[in-house]
């Protein structure tokens, strides 16, 4: 009779964000028009760390210019008469592939639709001095900028780079605010962020920025956190928020459950527990998109007084390249007169503009915009959208409190004595039948001044306790999250807050490389995992962190085998794009390899305790994949 053995393979992993770290810490939220920071100041209260303009947000803006680099304010100030040199929000672009990246790019730039940013001869390519092209280096994306600075190679600097200036820079802000250098980050990123993103904006702070990453949280996760944070909870009630963020390049709507906290609880969990139920992403439907088309309707109104020959959106074709610097800065004056339109009919019912230098001849052109007119061509339907999503997770309230309340039932029912009081609500035998805790709906974002949006959200949830709620402060909530969850991470820093249990986005598959796959390797029938299809490793919103194992048999009694190989390569499979419902919306899904070493010398060490040949012995390797809070996957 053969002997098994059971092998657990260790590889080298990388540091956990919940490492104790010394030193002051600080939350980032990486937005696409601006960042915001916050920190631990005095060791006594979080709060927004100011730049060193003494203000509470800076544009997510990078710029080169005769040989120097700009970042934030100072990039932002030089677009106006430069824009073709700044570069917006390029994190977005950082860790996908160059077609996705464009796409998501274009959603992010409030004058992305306006001109060609990829690196093409098509017209109006050159619109922008700086395009987005393929990294050579790894098949993401680079921005080309020939007014880069000289250091940087032949012009082209990858998206990391230009994300991690971001970073470097509120890590700065950081240190002039708090009186030292920050020690560690958490970044706040959409929840829809796919991995490699994930992992590229990982890479950017510990690599290039000079700061420990502490780990990511989702921003609508964020908020949630700072709303509960600053109500003090929820006592011993059980409630259901929804968080709805009208981005500047997107839209969220999450559904999260506030539960009372167990006794006997940590003080940095003891307000509770936030349970992300459902998370619903529009990638495509933030503020920008309502930019974009009361940009069109000034353009409209500026060919019908003066021509097709002045159309900004549309221009005839010139690739002369003073022509082209003059397209670059009329387009970026019509995107900022199509913003402050927009701003504007939130508190009007209709908003003269100005459009600077709009026409060839460099003449200004007025004109006026209705918020009815507004509202009806642009935000309406970005407004029905979000409000659809909203409903949608809020719908899944009555399914989330029928399994939380079955299972509070149980446990009951298992339980030889009543659950005290101080451990929540009252749970009875007939806890399926009790009613389902209220509704609260808090708006949040760029977009979300727009009238129309409210009243959509009023709409589609009448049965929100309240109303809808302004109380998030815009700006600040998911900067302030990110930061109370930074200094969980901390070694001497314990402040009251929750405990989260957030999602992932997105599935993962797995399947064995081929190489691998010929010899000593044989895949358990329990594992049922191909060399060809690949398999779910974590299905879509599992509970953050999970683990899956997966074994393998490496030698099997009677075949001959003799030799076994020292490592096993896996493929793991996650989406490039963005996710909107569990699926990548216009993405392909990349391929990322994971090695397991240490496999002969493992069998070799069971070997010495036996008296079994290779050839005799049944050998299971057993790896376990982890998905961490951050979206990454860990082998060990």
């Amino acid at each position: 009779r053969s002997s098994v053995a059971l092998l657990f393979l260790a590889v080298a992993c990388a540091v956990h964000a919940d490492d104790a770290i010394t030193g002051s810490v600080f939350g980032l939220d990486l937005g696409a028009a601006s960042i915001k920071v916050a920190a631990l100041k005095h060791n006594t209260t979080i709060d927004i760390v100011l730049n060193e303009q003494s203000r509470r947000k800076t544009p997510s803006v990078v710029g080169f210019r005769n040989g120097g680099r700009y970042v934030g304010d100072e990039a932002a100030a030089l677009a106006p008469r430069f824009p073709s040199l700044m570069v917006p929000a390029p994190h977005r672009a950082a860790g996908v592939t160059f077609k996705t990246g464009l796409k998501v790019f274009q959603n992010a730039v409030p004058n992305g639709g306006l001109a060609s940013l990829a690196d093409d001869p098509g017209r109006g390519a050159s619109a922008f001095e700086f395009r987005l092209a393929t990294d050579p280096a790894n098949g993401g994306c680079c921005v080309h900028a020939p007014a880069a600075a000289a250091e940087e190679s032949n012009g082209r600097v990858s998206a990391e780079e230009l994300a991690a200036m971001l970073v470097e820079y509120a890590a700065a802000i950081t240190a002039t605010d708090v009186g030292e250098k920050p020690a560690g980050v958490t970044i706040a990123i959409p929840h829809a962020t796919p991995m490699r993103q994930r992992l590229a904006l990982k890479q950017a702070a510990n690599l290039h920025a000079g700061v420990s990453f502490l780990g990511f949280v989702h921003s609508l996760t964020a908020a949630a956190v700072q709303y509960g944070v600053a109500r003090g909870g929820f006592g011993n009630a059980t409630a259901y928020v929804v968080i709805v963020d009208v981005g500047a390049s997107q839209s969220q709507a999450g559904l999260f459950r506030f539960d009372p906290p167990p006794a006997r609880t940590p003080m940095q969990d003891a307000l509770g527990t936030v349970t992300t139920v459902a998370v619903d992403s529009l990638p495509e439907d933030g503020s920008n998109a309502i930019d974009r088309c009361v940009a069109e309707l000034i353009d409209a109104a500026l060919v019908s007084a003066e021509g097709a020959a002045n159309s900004i959106v549309n221009p005839p074709t010139n690739d002369s390249p003073e022509t082209l610097h003059k397209l670059g800065q009329r387009r970026f004056a019509l995107a900022r007169a199509a913003n402050s339109v927009k701003e504007g009919l939130s508190v009007n019912s209709v908003v003269q503009y100005t459009v600077e230098a709009a026409t060839v001849d460099g003449a200004d052109f007025t004109g006026s915009i209705s918020r009815s007119e507004m509202e009806e061509q642009c935000a309406k339907n970005v407004a029905s959208r979000v409000a659809e999503a909203a409903a949608r997770v809020a719908n899944m309230r009555q399914d989330d409190w029928n399994a939380v309340a079955a299972l509070r039932s149980a446990e009951a029912n298992e339980s030889t004595e009543a659950p005290s009081t101080d451990e929540g609500a009252p749970v009875t035998d007939e806890a399926v039948g009790e009613p389902v805790p209220l509704l609260y709906v808090e708006v949040t974002g760029a977009g979300s001044r727009v009238a129309v949006v409210s009243s959509a959200l009023a709409e589609a949830l009448p049965d929100a306790s309240g109303g809808i709620g302004h109380r998030l402060n815009t700006d600040d909530s998911v900067a302030l999250g990110a930061a109370i969850a930074a200094t969980r991470s901390t070694a001497f820093i314990r402040t009251r807050g929750f405990a989260v249990h957030d999602t992932v986005p997105c599935a993962t598959s797995i399947q064995l490389s081929v190489d691998d796959a010929a010899g000593a390797v044989h895949l358990t029938e329990k594992t049922s995992l191909s060399t060809t299809h690949p398999r779910p490793l974590f299905a879509t919103c599992t509970a953050l962190p999970c683990r899956r194992s997966v074994a393998l048999r490496v030698a099997t009694a009677g075949t001959g085998v003799k030799t076994v190989p020292n490592t096993v390569s896996f493929t793991i499979q996650h989406p490039d794009g963005y996710c909107v419902g569990g699926e990548v919306a216009d993405a392909p899904r990349v391929r990322q390899t994971v090695t397991v070493g240490g496999i002969e010398d493992a069998v070799a060490k069971a070997l010495n305790h036996t008296a079994h040949a290779v050839d005799e012995l049944n050998v299971t390797c057993r790896v376990e994949f982890t998905l961490t809070a951050d979206g990454l996957v860990h082998a060990s």
